[in-house]
């Protein structure tokens, strides 16, 4: 029987990708990071078992598409209010390169890296200014 590389991205039969982050035993389990049987999200403690009848070596693009895809989803792809995770702030630039090192386990946005190695980046909480006189119970000039 095959067993996958660990610190490597696998894409399954039905389009789920999953990185591979170590062994956990030796009945073939193995932690993950990446999306499950029912295309939902795992942290970096899901458990999985290696099948090279439904595994194979993803490809750049692969993880691309599927993270872009859950970026979108959870509202961080084009949103420039959230948390850089190379700067550990905001972004002021807006017009950076979109892509994903498979190398670095790093996603970018416009705005800047919103995934990186298993974490998603943070929404920055925005209000206007009418709501922050009503909690700070002052007017801003």
């Amino acid at each position: 029987m095959k067993k996958p590389k660990i610190n490597t991205w696998y894409v399954t039969t039905d389009g789920n990708v999953i990185y591979i982050t170590r062994k956990q035993n030796n009945c073939g389990w193995y932690e993950s990071y990446g999306f499950n049987n029912n295309h939902n999200w795992m942290e970096g403690n899901g458990q999985f078992v290696f099948d090279e009848n439904r595994h194979s070596k993803a490809t750049e693009e692969e993880v691309f598409k599927a993270l872009k895809k859950e970026a979108i989803k959870r509202g961080l792809w084009d949103n420039p209010n959230v948390v850089c995770l190379y700067l550990g702030k905001k972004n002021t630039a807006k017009n950076l390169e979109e892509c994903f090192d498979i190398k670095n386990g790093d996603l970018w946005s416009k705005y800047g890296k919103i995934f990186d190695k298993g974490v998603w980046t943070t929404k920055i909480e925005t209000i206007t200014k009418e709501e922050a006189e009503k909690q700070l119970n002052k007017i801003i000039i």
